[in-house]
């Protein structure tokens, strides 16, 4: 079965990298850059779970929580919040706009799909989402260790300007650009 996941996030670099991050069989992509356009993509498209930059214009990452967990609409959809490893993290914010938990980027692709699949089974058995762990929500961590070639999601990414995205980027075998 196939689950939607909206990200907010104004990184075109984020929401690319998210992408290629989870299996494509098995999650549709939605991307916003402001809570906003956020919001209004939940009601009309009603995802199965929630990534909501903490610092987002418009309304931010805790606003869209609140948001998300007031609408009568939206009841139930899991919100994770991301923040960079150096930006602004309100853990009691987060508390208080009843968030699932709490990702730091940079993040391994394999934690981001390990801490979606924990959020979603919740979802698919229509059970209600137990409230987030406090450990999720009050002690960020940089999540797991950098590993050589493995994808690595991160909004600090330090590229010289002639960087090509493509070379960076992992792509599917039958997607590989050809040799110069």
């Amino acid at each position: 079965m196939t689950r939607t996941l909206l990200l907010a996030d104004p990184s075109p670099v984020i929401q690319g990298l998210v992408e290629r991050g989870l299996p494509s069989h098995e999650f549709e992509l939605l991307c916003a850059r402001s809570g906003d356009d956020a919001l209004a993509l939940a009601r009309s498209r009603r995802p199965d779970l929630i990534l909501a930059e903490v610092t987002l214009a418009g309304l931010d990452g805790y606003q869209l929580c609140e948001a998300i967990k007031e609408s009568p609409e939206l009841h139930g959809v899991p919100v994770l919040l991301l923040s960079g490893a150096f930006g602004h993290y309100d853990p009691q914010r987060a508390l208080e706009s009843r968030a699932d938990g709490h990702l730091q980027k940079p993040f391994e692709s394999e934690t981001l799909i390990d801490r979606v699949t924990e959020v979603l089974p919740a979802v698919s058995t229509e059970k209600p989402l137990e409230s987030a762990r406090p450990e999720d929500l009050l002690e960020p961590t940089l999540q797991g260790e950098l590993i050589e070639d493995e994808l690595i999601l991160g909004d600090e990414l330090d590229f010289e300007e002639s960087t090509d995205l493509l070379e960076i980027l992992p792509l599917p075998k039958d997607e590989q650009l050809p040799a110069d």
